[in-house]
């Protein structure tokens, strides 16, 4: 798991962002922010939750948004730590991210891995962004092997099979009714099991390009 302190403004606030799968800080360094922001990606092993707890705790005020796969990597990796989070949203994504009814069916996550490759990566790409987005991505994509993301793909997979499901560390969720990746109607069921608040947006999957700031982000799940 990579950590990196994308906006240090001396603030008294901090956003954890949990990105995506395949993802570094590239299609997100449009945005701006009167906040700092601690960001997550590359989910091929875990972080070490020790040295997280003593930056976070230098703030005054943290919230969390999550996206996608990294709404598992979030509650897999804060389970258990209780940062007083103003806020906790995640976007696009469930807790059991592989499950036919709650996440990615299972053989279309499987279909993802053993396809892997650059062509795959731009269908991908079409798919997660739609044409409102593709061409905003594709000059601000991840600085990424195909080989790296397919290893980081694998090794989600394996921690996933193992534990299925984490528990609920989010107070709301936000669905975009044209993600193309987590199915809404198997997002709209997780939270439902939840009983956590939803808001949904008319967007794809990856709608990022369409913000500004950063407090955008921390502000998706407010209605």
């Amino acid at each position: 798991m990579k950590i990196k302190l994308i906006n240090k403004t001396g603030s008294s606030e901090l956003l954890l962002f949990f990105n995506g799968w395949s993802m570094d800080d590239k299609p997100f360094r449009h945005l701006s922010a009167g906040i700092d922001i601690l960001m997550f990606y590359d989910y091929s092993n875990l972080a070490n939750i020790a040295e997280i707890a003593a930056l976070v705790n230098s703030y005054k005020t943290v919230s969390i948004s999550a996206w996608s796969l990294g709404v598992y990597a979030a509650a897999e990796l804060l389970n258990g730590y209780d940062f007083g989070f103003q806020s906790a949203t995640a976007i696009n994504g469930t807790l059991s991210p592989i499950a036919p009814d709650n996440g990615i069916p299972p053989e279309t996550f499987q279909a993802t891995i053993d396809a892997w490759s650059e062509p795959a990566q731009k269908r991908f790409t079409r798919r997660e962004c739609s044409a409102k987005y593709y061409e905003f991505f594709q000059k601000n994509a991840p600085e990424r092997s195909v080989e790296d993301q397919k290893h980081e793909l694998i090794e989600l997979q394996k921690r996933i099979l193992l534990e299925p499901e984490q528990g609920n560390i989010f107070k709301t969720a936000v669905i975009s009714s044209g993600d193309k990746i987590f199915p809404p109607v198997n997002q709209h069921s997780a939270w439902a099991q939840q009983k956590i608040e939803v808001n949904e947006i008319d967007e794809p999957h990856y709608f990022f390009a369409s913000l500004q700031r950063w407090e955008e982000v921390r502000d998706l799940g407010k209605t």
